[in-house]
């Protein structure tokens, strides 16, 4: 009898050690995609901007594409991210394609002279998956050099 309870115990371990326990989430209609995810057990994207560093949001990296300039801790302007370009020199900010799901040079070249948007070789900026973190480092290079 010994014997059956040394073969139960471990395969009941086993059993509950593989078993999830329902986990309660906080979801309102602000939460963002990527917060659900990451509550559901997703892994944490790896092109999200950290915000818990100092003078990093969404406001200091639209300044970064668009003029390229941001801000220091200290509010003063940042040198220029580049002397000749900004982002936007090459990359649209709005969409670019009729249908972000095939990709089709001659009906881009049509919908972006419709919406009188510029043609550029390169996909629009948003698209750019590595944007986020490129902005982050950017910010805080700057913002430690200062």
């Amino acid at each position: 009898m010994k014997k059956v309870y040394f073969l139960f115990f471990p395969m009941l371990l086993l059993f509950f050690s593989n078993f999830k326990w329902k986990q309660t989430m906080s979801v309102d209609e602000n939460s963002s995609l990527a917060t659900v995810l990451e509550q559901l057990g997703d892994t944490t994207l790896l092109n999200r901007a950290n915000t818990s560093i100092a003078g990093v949001s969404a406001a200091q990296g639209e300044a970064l594409v668009l003029t390229g300039f941001a801000q220091t801790k200290d509010g003063a302007k940042t040198s220029k991210q580049s002397a000749h370009f900004v982002c936007t020199s090459c990359h649209n900010i709005q969409r670019d394609e009729p249908d972000l799901s095939k990709t089709n040079p001659q009906a881009r070249l049509d919908y972006v002279e419709k919406m009188g948007l510029p043609f550029y070789k390169v996909l629009r900026f948003m698209v750019q998956s590595i944007a986020p973190v490129f902005i982050t480092a950017i910010i805080t290079k700057s913002m430690a050099t200062s």
